[in-house]
């Protein structure tokens, strides 16, 4: 029992909640290599094997986490069980994809209610979302199912060729050409929320969360990537 952080109802039962859903580990969870390791730029938190994932039993109440559902549930529809048509090649080699007919309202509150609970849970692996000044109008959205009411949150969408790129790590702040964000992963991809005044940088500004238009997913590769790397050197740091 105790206090729903979203709603505000008392002395209620609390729900058993997933900070990012479940159904976004993917395969992770049961691979042969065993379950997806949990990685957090925390300096006390050492790297580890999880076979549940990470939830937290005191941040929402039942109802709230079932209102939640459909939401991590059409990001598990998108993200896990469609696959993009091709958007744009060069040279040859595909370098976006697209899915047509997304409610892009619906992803955006997905993503709303997503780094909300990075930022109300005390799982070490979170430390690294401070919505600082946007964090109640974070909450309002999410109560009022309302993106519009933070506008300064946006997000582009990245995918890697690699599935040895399943590790999780937790959300690091992200700043580029003096806008701020987050790197927020789940298994395969990496988005960059946006939570700024400011407009993304060209060309990042053409493929965000747009309504009205394609839900593009950028292709990235992990063996060469800058997260890949911060992955390596935070599980040396903490072994």
């Amino acid at each position: 029992m105790g206090d729903c952080l979203l709603c505000g109802a008392a002395d209620v039962k609390l729900a058993k909640s997933h900070i990012i859903p479940k159904s976004l580990y993917a395969e992770t969870l049961k691979s042969e290599e065993g379950p997806a390791r949990i990685v957090s730029g925390d300096k006390g938190f050492h790297p580890r094997r999880s076979p549940m994932g990470v939830y937290d039993s005191e941040i929402l109440c039942i109802a709230c986490e079932e209102s939640l559902s459909p939401l991590d549930d059409y990001a598990h529809e998108l993200f896990m069980q469609k696959c993009a048509q091709d958007a744009f090649h060069i040279e040859g080699k595909p370098m976006a994809g697209k899915h047509d007919g997304v409610d892009i309202e619906k992803l955006m509150m997905f993503f709303i209610s997503l780094v909300w609970r990075m930022q109300v849970t005390k799982q070490p692996m979170f430390s690294g979302m401070k919505l600082g000044p946007y964090e109640k109008k974070v909450k309002k959205a999410l109560l009022d199912r309302d993106p519009g009411i933070v506008p300064e949150l946006d997000v582009v969408i990245s995918k890697f060729d690699d599935e040895t790129s399943a590790a999780f790590m937790g959300p690091t702040p992200l700043r580029m050409e003096g806008v701020n964000g987050y790197r927020v992963g789940f298994a395969y991809h990496l988005c960059w929320v946006k939570v700024d005044k400011r407009a993304f940088p060209h060309p990042f500004h053409s493929i965000r969360l747009s309504k009205g238009n394609p839900l593009h997913i950028l292709y990235r590769e992990f063996a060469d990537s800058p997260e890949r790397r911060a992955m390596v050197e935070t599980v040396k740091s903490n072994n």
